[in-house]
């Protein structure tokens, strides 16, 4: 299977604040105008962290942010992503999901967005 793009959920104390699909190889992470996922906190970096797509993988990571990016609670600065992971930017966690294209449904079309944010 090769992904072709990735599904995020983000949640903030327990509530999902943001469901969104890219299919871009590289998605970045952070309160800057650049990101293409914008988190609304000052412990969050401008550019705090990136995924991107390699083969059938999604490596995470930190872009030298001060408050880290961590997995499963461990501080990272790179990491290959696998099922079940949990990502903590600040109080904000995150689910990956890798979507080969033929598994595509209606539904999963609706949740593609140019440029989500949380505000």
């Amino acid at each position: 299977m090769v992904a072709q793009r990735i599904n995020l959920r983000i949640t903030f104390d327990g509530r999902v604040l943001l469901r969104s699909s890219f299919d871009k190889g590289i998605i970045l992470i952070g309160r800057g105008s650049e990101a293409d996922v914008l988190l609304p906190s000052d412990r969050v970096s401008r550019s705090h962290c990136q995924l991107e797509l390699v083969g059938d993988s999604c490596i995470l990571q930190d872009l030298g942010s001060l408050h880290g990016t961590r997995v499963n609670g461990v501080r990272i600065d790179r990491h290959i992503l696998v099922a079940g992971d949990s990502i903590q930017i600040d109080d904000f966690a995150v689910w990956v999901e890798l979507v080969p294209k033929c598994d595509e449904t209606a539904a999963d079309r609706q949740l593609i967005q140019d440029r989500p944010t949380l505000r």
